[in-house]
């Protein structure tokens, strides 16, 4: 969401003089999208008595970050960033490599399962992204680009992926219990 809120979320929130950064923010949002993976991919091989090679891909991702440092930094921040998108996924990739060897669940078998929340979250995205586009004011833009895409991804989910919606309304009310 905060990749397509994010030109009236900075503007709001930081005013105009911080505007040059959104692509930097939206790239680094892309960026986010491969951590959980790249954690969950991680702490399976740590629970198969694999530190040492979750270490040593750790190493690999970062001597890769280095890297992107060293050649994108002549090019500009948002190279860099680009990089930071392109060694993201290496490491993913490489990660998820290890993991199709040990434990039989690998970067395609991850991709299988999470699919549908990718493509949801996609749609949902250009629909919000779409509608925010004939909006001139920022803060009514902001709203109705949060509100456009969680009704576009529930709706999506509640077509196509129903045991994920139900498990999600599930969490949300035990949630809401366990704070009052």
């Amino acid at each position: 969401t905060l990749i397509i809120v994010a030109e009236p979320f900075v503007i709001l929130l930081l005013k105009e003089k911080w505007a040059p950064m959104i692509p930097f923010l939206q790239l680094l949002c892309i960026v986010g999208l491969f951590f959980p993976m790249h954690s969950i991919n991680t702490q399976s091989l740590v629970a198969q008595g694999k530190s040492k090679l979750s270490f040593k891909v750790e190493v690999i991702k970062n001597a890769l970050r280095l890297f992107n440092i060293f050649i994108a930094y002549r090019f500009g921040i948002i190279y860099i960033i680009l990089g930071e998108v392109v060694v993201s996924f290496i490491a993913l990739w490489l990660i998820s490599g290890y993991n199709h060897k040990y434990v039989n669940y690998g970067f395609w078998k991850q991709f299988k399962d999470i699919w549908l929340i990718l493509a949801g979250g996609s749609l949902a995205a250009v629909f919000a992204y779409t509608i925010g586009n004939f909006i001139q004011d920022l803060l009514f833009t902001f709203i109705i680009n949060i509100f456009t895409f969680s009704a576009v991804y529930f709706i999506f989910s509640y077509a196509f992926n129903r045991r994920l919606f139900f498990e999600t309304i599930e969490l949300t009310k035990n949630l809401t219990k366990s704070k009052s």
